[in-house]
């Protein structure tokens, strides 16, 4: 049995259409959402090390 075919595109108007692949730019992508900003800021990353204990040596 074939997996169903898909077709590429590089037209937005075919994201929802079924069996379709359509890639777009990196601005596009950000301006519909594909990526998340959910890092930690720099402060917070320094805030967070600063109860880590040191090892002991020895």
């Amino acid at each position: 049995m074939n997996p169903p075919r898909q077709i590429r595109s590089t037209d937005p108007a075919d994201i929802m259409r079924p069996g379709f692949v359509v890639e777009i730019d990196h601005d596009l992508a950000d301006e519909l959402g594909a990526f998340v900003e959910d890092a930690i800021s720099l402060e917070d990353a320094i805030e967070s090390d600063i109860d880590v204990e040191e090892p002991a040596n020895g």
